[in-house]
């Protein structure tokens, strides 16, 4: 791992480059899955002006992002030591955020396998497993264009999130090609038919949620009322 030290103020600096060892060592721990080369550490640690204080900033740059984080204490060790605690909590959060999008990819994977094995089965011999294996990049494609449109549905409202799954809306515009079309589907057509299936599903959910809300607000007709 680089490092770059930035000490400012009337501080120690060799007690400040001492202490600093340990939560170094700490943290190279930590950072074992990525490559040392691409890991830089930068710490500033400078005496607060008009307060007997120390501020401790620490700045590490990973191939996946940048973590920042800074700390004010009585003194530097207290700063440091808070700051790399933060560090620390910082670096978890981003090593389970990459577990999660690795996960996320595998399952990715399964989920084209899935449609490979589909076309195969419901193509009636039309579809090779050669040309099966060209259409799931498409379907990679398909599936990136369905999640860009349900976020922009969910920021304007339109939809709850979560509302509304992805690979659901994929599994049925494959599913809907497939039975109108029999042969090896193109890019365009499969584009096509995800809007489509993304719209229906769309107007589903909103018709469900009218449903229910219409259950909800019909008050209850008094006994001495009813016909």
């Amino acid at each position: 791992m680089k490092q770059h030290l930035t000490i400012k103020g009337p501080l120690d600096h060799e007690e400040v480059r001492s202490w600093l060892q340990r939560p170094i060592a700490r943290l190279e721990k930590r950072l074992t899955h990525f490559p040392p080369d691409a890991v830089h550490l930068r710490i500033l640690v400078r005496e607060v002006e008009g307060h007997p204080r120390s501020e401790a900033s620490l700045t590490l740059h990973l191939p996946s992002h940048t973590l920042a984080c800074s700390e004010e204490a009585a003194d530097a060790h207290a700063a440091l030591n808070a700051a790399f605690d933060e560090l620390m909590r910082l670096v978890e959060k981003e090593k389970a955020r990459l577990r999660r999008e690795q996960t996320w990819r595998r399952s990715a994977e399964e989920f084209q396998r899935e449609l490979f094995e589909r076309m195969l089965r419901e193509s009636g011999g039309q579809i090779t497993p050669e040309h099966a294996e060209r259409v799931i990049p498409k379907i990679g494609a398909v599936e990136h264009f369905v999640r860009r449109e349900l976020r922009s549905l969910e920021r304007n409202g339109d939809i709850a999130r979560g509302e509304v799954d992805a690979r659901d809306v994929v599994d049925t515009a494959v599913a809907n090609v497939l039975a109108q079309e029999p042969g090896v589907p193109s890019r365009r057509r499969l584009m096509r038919a995800a809007a489509a299936a993304l719209r229906a599903e769309v107007q589903r959910v909103r018709r469900a949620r009218t449903e229910i809300r219409l259950e909800r607000d019909i008050p209850e007709v008094p006994p001495e009322e009813e016909v």
